[in-house]
């Protein structure tokens, strides 16, 4: 391989190099970094040759790449034609002066960065032809610009490939500092519309239709992250049509102002994009008084309906004060606003008493933790040439706030309601805030451009002058164009222009004299700079009282792009900052039955939100559901989520949204989920309704995060239960019995599919491996530890150095730990990752070895897979597994280390290996019974889900209260009702949900979870409620009782399609899947005489009967057993309407109702006597 390299060096003269190297061969290269050590030179191309083939690369670094440390990665230049056009905005400050360049984005890869220019003006269309790399169909694309002050506000942008073919891209957003630098768009395939948006937001005006950024039909609810400006309250063009849920016409900005999402200062907003209505219903705002109309959509184009929640705001600040700049901005220099009553209004500065004074500035900073305050003079229309004034209708806090400078807060301070005046924002208070101390006094070394009246430059051409004691001009000795790059750069400009004039005449620069007058100073002479230097005064120099110059020597200088030519740029520079913004409550955990009312946490504000976790299994749980994307406070808030179609029945994280209460819920069946229908009295605003929605990475973000233990892990010290890890595994897997271990054929795996609570795993966001393993071969080749199936699933592998590494599936990134494991010694590998920050650690026998940022993002929804890789036969591992162990939470290195010591500190890790005599269940309790062998956990295993009680057996009187339920919050129980219970004297409050003293068995009659012969349901333990509703049931109306909250609460259900139960002198609970029929064999010993009559029998026309029935009377009843006993084979079957009785050989079957489970005798073999 020969690389040819084009380079500048730091004195900008030209050198081509030419090296000839032999490394491995990559395919056809895309991209080279380039270490270029601590030099300052620069490459302007890179050709790379191979035999008759080259590649050529432009020196122009990737700046959407992730690059290690400071090394630039330059692209493939390519030579395709691509066509550019580009619409900048036409409102006023839309155009830039910054420079902007474009990326291209494909299937095949991506384009190296394209410069365009910087004659980007309000409503330009610009159209450019450039040679880039073949991407493919272009899909998306990165746009940016350089400006650190000037940002671009760009509308669309349309290119055209050199097969004619065409892609439009929408963009609306602004583009550069204060804003991103950088934005990425895809077309609606990608992921800017359809999939669920992690782009930049889009910015859009107050009167911005969701229609008007997406017009298509809705397949599956989505999310896009808008931006809106600031005072949306009085758009004159804005409508909007609905409450909470709105039709896509609406104004999205004013929605979500209208539904308590947004304030009047504006901020980015979730579009959460659903299907159409029959119809909304419009509603007066009371607190803001705003009205919402009501609509209804024509057949024909009924288009989608959206709502929205806040993703992030300049209200969210932890502070009672803040600075705003001209850009809506969170600032250290800006507009002064004040919180009053809950809502932000600004300062005027003047009251009728008073104005604001310096003191009042000092405490406001140091507030926002600046050590002072500058109050400006200047009129906020135009400070630094930006508008600071917000425009009429903005709230006002206060006027005339004067202080002391000893208060600790505004309120302490002398304030004044504002006046008339104050309202048409001419006035309003602007601040710097700063940490240096000096006065307003200039300091020495202090840089200006002047022309020649003495005046700033407005051209960034001038004469030069230096503060040392006075203001004076620079005498041009030695004077070269390091030195003047150096004092542009001091003054905010980019570069120089024209040479920087070095060496220019001063007393002709395009015919005017600029030369300082006879009597002024000459403040330096011979500067000798490095370019290291930041500060022209930094340089060695001469800045005495006897200066041999004289003023025909002026330096004259001249520079290119935006800076300040006056002495007062530090006094107007923006210092940085990083305001503290408040952190949204943690997760909070859900059940399948929780409402709005269920918890306190979801106690909000109309257009609030809280994150919420939901549990696998809600689909098919018989909890209450009405309405269609906006639901009744009474139902199930998981069941809405799967409705809605935000999550599946596996659950995950959603974001629950208070809402205005609807006049009419729809009921609908979307996504195997039927919600009913609802009418309700709208008679207060207060009502409750919610909506379910997708969490942002943002608000993710926002979340308190959990303390984390900064403890070295090197620093032992004595275990303490602080240490211990807060609750067991969620899966926790050992070898079976005789396990011969893993010698790498294509039967040495083992696939946790049906492993008991393997689907808890499909929702882990952060989590916990720990993985006890003793390699005894490392044959060069990969080796996989353990692997999820599919793309975004974990895997952890041996590579063929011997280096464990970890990688998240269809990524190519590897997370490489630098840890070789030794054959035939036992090491515990534990691997910790944190979704919000990404965050992945990994652990080696309790110690630390590799922690970074990653950019991971695991999605663990295929199969766990131990001894191989988990989508083709190979990377098999050679020796043994001896347990894995998943927590769904994030260990600190404490708990980690105690995890580990606790392994080693148990002799032989007895319990936690399968070879030993002491054995603990999957839940990690001791087993106390003989241990059976059991399944090969890569086999089908039976699922343990729901009660696993034998049916508790029930008269109409027994109660909650019973002894038998005694048991923590969520805990099941099965129970068998043996006949009706609708005596109306027995107790029954409730509705869904009962109170602990009603009857158990009539309360599941007037759930309709049994029919009124009886039969078995299972009974939920729930928190008790203030008041119980009533309705009418399956058999009777129960009243509606409000009572002191008792013990808990009691709600039923039919037991779970996969369960079947069967009586022989007692219960087995069996599990089968709806698809198939598995054989069980039961072994019974002699009958006596008259033994038939102690059990029932429930029996079909078919030779079926129901899941309690006596499996022996019904081997009897159907013929293939006698009375001496013996053993049977039985099928399980689904659901049967009803079972009707018979008598046959010598037994008697009774009627019996609709069950979901049914079986049949298949054959039976006669005990031998």
């Amino acid at each position: 391989m020969v690389l040819t390299l084009g380079m500048f060096t730091s004195n900008h003269s030209e050198i081509s190099c030419r090296l000839s190297v032999e490394r491995i061969d990559i395919g056809d290269p895309r991209a080279i970094e380039l270490d270029s050590g601590s030099s300052d030179w620069s490459c302007e191309r890179i050709t790379v040759f191979r035999g008759s083939k080259y590649w050529i690369f432009d020196c122009i670094a990737d700046g959407s790449a992730e690059v290690n440390g400071d090394l630039p990665r330059y692209l493939l230049s390519g030579n395709k034609i691509y066509t550019i056009s580009i619409q900048t905005g036409s409102h006023k400050g839309s155009g830039t002066s910054g420079k902007v360049s474009v990326m291209l984005l494909g299937p095949l890869g991506k384009s190296n960065t394209k410069i365009l220019g910087t004659n980007f003006y309000s409503g330009s269309y610009l159209t450019f032809v450039v040679e880039a790399a073949d991407v493919g169909d272009v899909n998306g694309i990165l746009l940016f610009n350089s400006a650190e002050s000037d940002p671009w506000y760009c509308e669309d942008v349309r290119i055209t490939s050199a097969n004619d073919s065409v892609k439009s891209f929408q963009v609306k957003r602004w583009v550069g500092a204060p804003y991103e630098s950088s934005v990425e768009i895809a077309t609606t395939e990608g992921t800017s519309v359809s999939n669920f948006n992690e782009t930049t937001p889009m910015d859009i005006q107050c009167h911005t239709r969701a229609i008007d950024i997406y017009s298509m039909s809705v397949r599956k609810p989505f999310n896009i992250t808008v931006r809106c400006p600031m005072n949306c309250q009085v758009s004159p063009l804005a409508h909007v049509m609905g409450s909470s849920l709105h039709h896509s016409s609406s104004s999205i900005c004013a929605s979500a102002m209208f539904d308590g999402v947004l304030t009047p200062s504006g901020g980015e907003v979730v579009l959460s994009i659903v299907g159409p209505l029959k119809q909304y219903f419009g509603i007066t705002n009371p607190d803001t008084h705003v009205e919402s109309h009501d609509y209804e959509p024509s057949f024909e184009k009924p288009y989608y309906s959206f709502y929205t929640f806040l993703n992030n705001s300049i209200d969210s600040i932890d502070s009672s004060v803040r600075l705003v700049d001209a850009f809506g901005k969170l600032s250290s220099f800006g507009r002064l606003e004040v919180l009053k009553n809950g809502k932000w209004g600004t300062v005027c500065n003047k009251g009728k008493f008073g104005a604001f004074n310096e003191a009042a500035a000092n405490l406001v900073c140091r507030k926002l933790g600046f050590k002072r305050g500058i109050h400006i003079l200047e009129n906020c229309s135009n400070v630094n040439d930006q508008n600071l004034c917000v425009p009429r209708g903005y709230p006002v806090s206060y006027a005339g706030l004067m202080c002391m400078g000893t208060e600790d807060d505004i309120s302490s301070c002398i304030i004044e309601e504002a006046t008339v005046d104050c309202l048409a924002h001419r006035d309003d208070v602007v601040v710097k805030c700063t940490n240096s101390m000096s006065h307003d006094g200039v300091g020495f070394g202090t840089l200006r451009l002047v022309d020649s009246s003495g005046s700033p430059t407005s051209t960034g051409t001038g004469r030069l002058e230096f503060y040392n004691k006075g203001f004076g001009s620079v005498c041009n000795e030695s004077w070269d164009k390091t030195a003047a790059m150096i004092a542009c750069q001091e003054m905010g400009y980019t570069g120089l222009k024209n040479g920087g004039m070095v060496g220019h005449d001063c007393s002709d620069v395009h015919g005017v004299n600029l030369c300082a007058p006879l009597t002024s100073k000459i403040s330096a002479v011979d500067f000798r700079c490095t370019g290291l230097e930041r500060a022209l005064g930094q340089c060695p120099h001469e800045s005495t009282d006897d200066i041999y110059c004289t003023h025909e020597q002026d330096v004259i200088l001249s520079c290119s792009g935006n800076g300040d030519p006056s002495e007062f740029r530090n006094k107007r520079r923006v210092e940085p900052y990083s305001p503290e913004m408040k952190k949204l409550p943690r997760t909070l955990n859900l059940t399948c039955y929780d409402t709005l009312s269920s918890h306190a946490e979801l106690q909000m504000k109309h257009g609030e939100f809280a994150i919420a976790m939901c549990p696998s299994g809600c689909k098919g749980d018989p909890s209450s559901l009405k309405g269609t994307y906006i639901y009744t406070e009474d139902s199930s808030i998981c069941k809405a989520a799967i409705h809605v179609g935000v999550i599946d029945d596996n659950g995950g994280e959603i974001v629950v949204i208070r809402a205005i209460t609807q006049p009419t819920f729809y009921g609908s069946v979307m996504n195997g989920v039927t919600s009913l229908g609802a009418h309700k009295i709208v008679s207060e605003f207060e009502a409750g309704a919610f909506l379910v929605s997708r969490a942002t990475r943002h608000i993710m973000a926002m979340q308190l995060k959990p303390s984390r233990d900064s403890a070295t892990p090197y620093d032992l010290k004595p275990i303490t239960s602080s240490d211990a890890t807060p609750t067991p595994p969620k899966v926790r897997w050992f070898p079976e019995l005789g396990w011969k271990g893993f010698n790498g054929s294509a039967l040495d795996f083992v696939s946790l599919a049906n492993f008991p609570n393997a689907e808890k795993m499909k929702t882990l966001r952060d989590f916990t491996f720990s993985v006890q393993m003793n390699p005894t071969e490392l044959s060069g080749k990969w080796s996989t530890i353990f692997s999820f199936q599919g793309c975004g699933g974990l895997t952890c592998a041996i590579d063929n150095t011997g280096e464990v590494i970890i990688e998240e599936n269809c990524r190519p990134e590897l997370f490489k730990t630098s840890y070789f494991p030794k054959i035939g010694r036992r090491t515990n590998l534990t691997i910790v990752y944190y979704s919000l920050t990404r965050d992945l650690g990994f652990f080696a026998d309790g110690n630390l070895i590799a922690s970074r940022n990653t950019d991971f993002n695991f999605n663990l929804q295929g199969d766990l897979i131990l001894g191989k890789s988990a989508e083709t036969d190979s990377d098999f591992f050679v020796g043994q597994i001896l347990s894995v162990e998943v927590f769904d939470y994030l260990m600190s290195p404490n708990q980690v280390q105690h995890h580990n010591r606790m392994l080693q500190s148990i002799e032989g890790n007895r319990i936690y290996s399968r070879h030993s005599s002491t054995r603990m269940t999957v839940e990690g309790n001791l087993c106390l019974s003989k241990c059976v062998k059991m399944r090969s956990p890569g086999r089908e295993s039976v699922l343990h889900n729901g009660p696993t009680n034998p049916a508790i057996h029930l008269g109409c009187h027994d109660t909650l209260e019973d002894e038998r339920f005694n048991g923590a919050t969520g805990d099941q129980f099965l129970v068998s009702c043996s006949r009706s219970c609708t005596d109306p004297l027995l107790t029954l409050k409730g509705s869904k949900v009962y109170t602990s003293d009603s009857s158990i068995c009539k309360a599941a009659i007037h759930a309709g979870a049994i029919p009124h012969e009886g039969g078995e349901a299972i009974v939920t333990i729930m928190h008790g409620k203030e008041s119980y509703d009533y309705c009418m049931g399956h058999y009777d109306r129960d009243c509606k009782y409000k009572v002191e909250p008792s013990r808990d609460a009691i709600i039923l259900s039919i037991p779970r399609s996969k369960g079947a139960l069967f009586n022989m002198y007692g219960y087995w609970y069996i599990h089968a899947e709806n698809a198939h029929w598995y054989p069980y064999v039961a072994k019974v010993s002699s009958w006596l005489p008259g033994t038939a009559s102690y059990d029932s029998v429930w029996y079909s026309l078919k030779g079926i009967y129901n899941p309690i029935s006596s499996v022996c009377q019904a081997a009897i009843h159907s013929g293939h057993l006698g009375e001496l006993g013996g053993e049977v084979e039985i099928e399980i079957l689904g659901s049967q309407d009803s079972f009707n009785g018979s008598t046959a050989h010598g037994m008697t079957s009774l009627e019996s109702g609709q069950y979901l489970k049914s079986f049949r005798i298949l054959q039976g073999t006669a005990a031998t006597s």
